[in-house]
């Protein structure tokens, strides 16, 4: 049986959602390493590496027309460096569990900025329940407090980099017809690589600091960490969402984002060992009864 164009889309979304519910845990493990702009320069790095030769065997579909130049700035400005950037430095401070928790937040953000670009409608009861959303991601810090480690920061960044990664989807959608699925990947892929990178080298420069820059990848489990995080949650689910955001809504395909967090909650917890404490249930049950019911509300 032949499958529609949709449904190969939801299918792309399915995967990425496996891959970055398991990200968290892997960026966890690399900051074990490597200092936060290290692992982000080998993770871009080696996903350039591994979106090269696909771009060397098709670089006559790789044109990039003046005009479009500054959209694709402004895409690799939400992705990958605002997203990852950011990201990276919110599991300085919060569990893997935890973020994964905060980016149950994704549907709704998704739903909202698709709302203001893309004009897709959204009901008042549907607003309420992504309000109630919001409260139980700010529920966390609340009770916290502002002293608790810096993990109040790490939730704003952790929130700000699921905004960065929810424009992009909306953006990706808004920009089809400009740009294919793969092109948009591997200019956003190589503009991320190359900005960490001398951001890497400029901190070796200025700290004048001893340490390798390469000492990292001495280490098997980091090698390996980084090659999840670089093949497959940077490159492959780039273009993998570029080609599922041009064949579904951007609010229908934000659904996906709500088992990212049970992913990334139950790697975090089995894996690392993660803490949940009643906070955490309770901002939990407050964050899912407010998108199940922004999905339930959906009109037809």
């Amino acid at each position: 049986m032949k499958l529609s164009e949709t449904s190969k889309g939801y299918m792309a979304t399915v995967a990425i959602t496996l891959i970055i519910g398991f990200s968290f845990l892997f960026v966890k493990i690399s900051l074990a390493h490597a200092h936060p702009l290290d692992a982000l320069a080998h993770r871009f790095g080696i996903a350039f590496l591994a979106l090269l030769p696909i771009a060397i065997w098709g670089r006559n579909k790789l044109s990039l027309k003046k005009e479009d130049l500054s959209w694709g700035l402004f895409m690799a400005l939400l992705y990958p460096t605002l997203t990852f950037g950011l990201q990276i430095w919110a599991l300085s401070y919060i569990s893997s569990a935890e973020a994964g928790l905060i980016h149950a937040v994704f549907p709704l953000m998704t739903m909202a900025i698709a709302a203001l670009v893309l004009k897709e409608k959204i009901s008042l009861i549907q607003s309420l329940f992504a309000m109630l959303s919001v409260f139980g991601v700010v529920f966390i810090p609340i009770m916290l407090g502002a002293g608790s480690d810096g993990s109040v920061l790490g939730y704003i960044l952790m929130l700000i980099s699921s905004l960065a990664l929810s424009s992009y989807g909306v953006f990706a959608r808004k920009l089809r017809e400009r740009f294919t699925p793969f092109p948009l990947a591997f200019f956003c892929i190589a503009l991320g690589a190359l900005f960490f990178n001398l951001l890497a080298a400029g901190k070796y420069i200025y700290s004048e600091s001893e340490s390798s820059f390469l000492k990292p990848l001495l280490s098997l489990e980091y090698v390996v960490t980084i090659l999840y995080l670089g093949v497959l949650s940077s490159s492959l689910t780039l273009i993998l969402s570029n080609y599922s955001y041009a064949r579904v809504e951007a609010s229908k395909l934000g659904i996906f984002a709500n088992f990212v967090p049970v992913v990334a909650i139950f790697a975090g917890v089995t894996i690392l060992g993660d803490s949940i404490t009643w906070i955490h249930i309770v901002s939990s049950i407050l964050i899912f009864i407010g998108v199940l019911g922004v999905n339930w509300f959906k009109k037809k």
